[in-house]
């Protein structure tokens, strides 16, 4: 292994030795072309001027710190063969042009290969192709990269902070290390697809791209305790199922949400967490879909904000308190699937709107339907036709719109209006 230093000024990297590499920093050039073995360096002696790469470059390692010029990629790649060090490297004194692509080949298994890109630009992120390895690769806190694919990858992938402007392609045979650093998609213009290869991503996810758009190749799933975040730009899940700990939009950013044919399962949260969209600043774009919630250990809060939801689902023996900012809302179907739990309706709002009113309970097991708040009577609507639940706890609600509603086999908890609630086996008929 040698090192190999650009002391070529404005040239192009090619088959051809000349002037442009030396084995010292500042050096006399006429040194041999890099190839796998050795280690590249682009630095503050390398000049300020323009290093185009012309063919495809090999090298082991590469470093740009101190580099002040512009490498010019066009659409040729680097090979970077390296192993159990950091094998890239790149600051912001740098300018990238072109599609910068970098395939990362080590074929073993020992110790950890680390990216290094530093806090670059969208237009200065390079991509990297992991195309082989069982080693670990890490990517340095903060770092910026373009596309991240790990195609013939089965290694593992550390947790750290970073923020990728393009695709993030997993694998099913890699491993990913849990932690709480968040991986943010920033891109703000184009699509990003994010491919899970049935891996579970046990870090938060935050999207924030002005402009640009986040779209599921596949199921996403993250960790019961990790949540998505939609900040700037679009999020799609493009009819793919998506599992979170919890969901965040609560923001008056502009950003739309766009879920189409899926189901979004929220695992956990409390009262002030769990689905929150921020209805200013957003554009709806739901239909055929359901938000399920699952825990049965905290309560959770479903906000929707302005839009209409197709179907909101409690799956678990906890606390569901809905709500959206405004003093109305509507859900098209709200339903349960498990018994006992409660379903509330928050207090800072008016009334609940919904076509299909499906909670119901069963003997022994009743669910509670109520306010968030005791004595704070709130109002669900329902148009017209009739409302025959079973065995329910009803309280501190107003029944109104048109339709007739009756709770069977129920209990009358108080504060109620508008409920035909009958404490015994009789099902109505009308």
């Amino acid at each position: 292994m040698a090192n190999r230093y650009w002391v070529g000024g404005t040239a192009t990297w090619d088959g051809t030795a000349l002037l442009k590499w030396s084995t010292t920093s500042g050096g006399i050039g006429g040194s041999a072309v890099p190839t796998t073995s050795d280690t590249v360096f682009f630095d503050a002696n390398s000049g300020a001027g323009t290093v185009t790469l012309g063919t495809t470059g090999a090298c082991s390692t590469i470093n740009f710190t101190g580099f002040t010029g512009t490498f010019a990629w066009g659409t040729n790649t680097i090979t970077v063969a390296g192993s159990n060090t950091t094998i890239y490297t790149q600051t912001t004194s740098c300018t990238f042009t072109g599609t910068p692509v970098l395939n990362c080949t080590y074929s073993g298994s020992t110790n950890t290969r680390t990216l290094s890109c530093g806090s670059v630009t969208e237009a200065n992120s390079p991509s990297f192709n992991i195309s082989a390895g069982s080693d670990t690769l890490s990517i340095a806190a903060s770092a910026g990269i373009k596309n991240l694919n790990f195609t013939g990858f089965s290694g593992i992938l550390t947790n750290n902070t970073r923020t990728i402007y393009g695709n993030l392609t997993l694998v099913s045979g890699m491993t990913l290390n849990a932690g709480a650093s968040t991986t943010t998609f920033g891109a703000t213009s184009g699509t990003q697809t994010i491919t899970s290869a049935t891996k579970t991503i046990d870090f938060p996810i935050t999207i924030n791209g002005v402009g640009g758009t986040v779209q599921l190749v596949d199921a996403l799933t993250l960790g019961s305790s990790r949540t998505l975040t939609l900040t700037n730009g679009t999020f799609n899940s493009n009819a793919k199922s998506v599992t979170v700990g919890a969901f965040s939009g609560n923001n008056a950013n502009t950003k739309t949400f766009t879920i189409t044919n899926s189901t979004f399962t929220v695992l956990s949260g409390t009262s002030t967490s769990g689905f929150l969209l921020n209805g200013s600043g957003t554009t709806y774009n739901v239909t055929g879909s359901n938000v399920v919630f699952t825990t049965s250990t905290a309560a959770q809060y479903w906000g929707g904000g302005g839009s209409t939801f197709p179907q909101i689902t409690m799956s678990g023996t906890g606390q569901l308190i809905i709500g959206a900012s405004g003093s109305t809302f509507t859900i098209t179907t709200l339903s349960n699937t498990v018994q006992p739990c409660t379903v509330s309706i928050i207090s800072t709002n008016t009334q609940l709107n919904v076509t299909n009113f499906n909670l119901s309970g069963t003997a022994g097991n009743l669910v509670t339907f109520n306010s968030s708040v005791a004595g704070t009577a709130r109002t669900i609507s329902k148009t017209s036709g009739t409302v025959n639940a079973l065995y329910l706890n009803v309280q501190d609600n107003t029944a109104s719109g048109g339709a007739k509603w009756y709770a069977n086999s129920s209990n009358d908890l108080g504060n109620n209006t508008g409920w035909n609630i009958f404490n015994n086996s009789f099902l109505a008929v009308f």
